[in-house]
């Protein structure tokens, strides 16, 4: 997948903390996984296969983690 190139990225403390207080993933580098293809896929960036591929979620994880998320938001 995209492990061959993987660029190291800067990310600050303030958006760490942010993105651990989700309660989706267990360590930060899952939380930034899916923030950030949850992100691409309500923008149609990529597909929903496309999105829970690259974040490494089985299909109806990631789909229960975007109805928590939009039932949340009232969506």
């Amino acid at each position: 997948m995209l492990e061959k190139n993987m660029p190291e990225v800067r990310v600050p403390e303030e958006f760490l903390i942010v993105i651990d207080r989700t309660g989706y993933g267990k360590s930060i580098d899952e939380k930034l996984k899916l923030s950030l293809f949850i992100g691409l896929f309500v923008e149609k960036a990529v597909t929903l296969e496309r999105a829970t591929e690259f974040a490494g979620q089985p299909l109806a994880d990631f789909i229960d983690i975007l109805r928590s998320i939009f039932v949340q938001k009232g969506r």
